[in-house]
C-alpha cells in the first residue's frame, strides 16, 4: 500500500490526531456491524457465532493493522514525512535486560 515509509505517521498535532481516529473510527465501524446486526433468535448457533464474533473479530483486526494507516493517509491526517531507509531497515539487537557480569565470591589466597 506504500505506507512504510511513514513510520511516524502518528506524530501529528492533537486536532490532526482527534480528527484520524474519528474519521478511521467511522471508516471501520461497518466491519463490526455484524456484533449488533445479527438476530439474536432464529438462526443456528454456529451462524450467530460466525457472524457476532469471527467475522467482525478478522475484518477489524485487519482494517486496524492493515488499512486504517492507508485510509488516514488518503484523507490527509498523517504525518508525511518520508523517513530515511537506513532508519526502517536497522535493527536494535541491544539487550537491555543482559545479567551482570559474572563475578566469583572466593576469597584469593
Amino acid at each position: 500500500m506504500g505506507t512504510r515509509k511513514y513510520a511516524e505517521f502518528h506524530q501529528t498535532s492533537l486536532p490532526t490526531t482527534v480528527k484520524r481516529i474519528l474519521f478511521c473510527s467511522m471508516c471501520g465501524l461497518p466491519l463490526l456491524s455484524g456484533i449488533f446486526l445479527c438476530p439474536k433468535e432464529g438462526i443456528t448457533w454456529w451462524h450467530k457465532l460466525l457472524f457476532k464474533v469471527v467475522v467482525p473479530i478478522t475484518l477489524g483486526n485487519f482494517y486496524l493493522f492493515g488499512c486504517s494507516k492507508y485510509v488516514a493517509l488518503k484523507a490527509g491526517l498523517i504525518n508525511t514525512t518520508i523517513s530515511d531507509a537506513s532508519s526502517l531497515l536497522t535493527c536494535d539487537t541491544t539487550n537491555d535486560f543482559s545479567p551482570a557480569p559474572h563475578t566469583s565470591r572466593r576469597k584469593s589466597a
